[in-house]
């Protein structure tokens, strides 16, 4: 990929994850009609369930927004529209200083309820 040059949220759209994208988007689609689905999805929140999971490579003006210098995050991504993801979507990356002042729904329901609980554990653990 270039330098400059974006990816686009729809070529994730046939594949449920790879070594770098957990698309629950996909799951959801195929098995939420499936008894052991509905029984045990993967997160508890409607939401979270139709979202991607990245391990995204942080750009220069990305690095800022974390206290702990790094090259990559874990980018929470919620698409505008489930159905399709050319409509775009809103986006978060865990552990970023900007999440504090985020004031847009779903996006701060998901990082007071469950970003925040997921920063502070993992961050009080102690790292070998």
């Amino acid at each position: 990929m270039a330098i400059g040059e974006s990816r686009s949220l729809s070529s994730l759209e046939d594949s449920a994850s790879t070594a770098r994208v957990l698309n629950l988007r996909k799951v959801y689609a195929d098995f939420s009609e499936d008894p052991a689905y509905q029984k045990a999805p993967f997160f508890q929140n409607p939401v979270l369930n139709r979202s991607l999971i990245v391990k995204h490579r942080l750009r220069q003006n990305e690095r800022d927004d974390f206290v702990v210098a790094r090259n990559v995050a874990t980018k929470l991504i919620i698409p505008i529209d489930t159905t399709d993801l050319k409509l775009g979507a809103q986006y978060v990356f865990v552990g970023a200083v900007s999440n504090l002042k985020c004031n847009t729904p779903p996006l701060n329901f998901i990082i007071k309820h469950f970003l925040w609980r997921f920063e502070t554990e993992t961050c009080a653990r102690p790292r070998i």
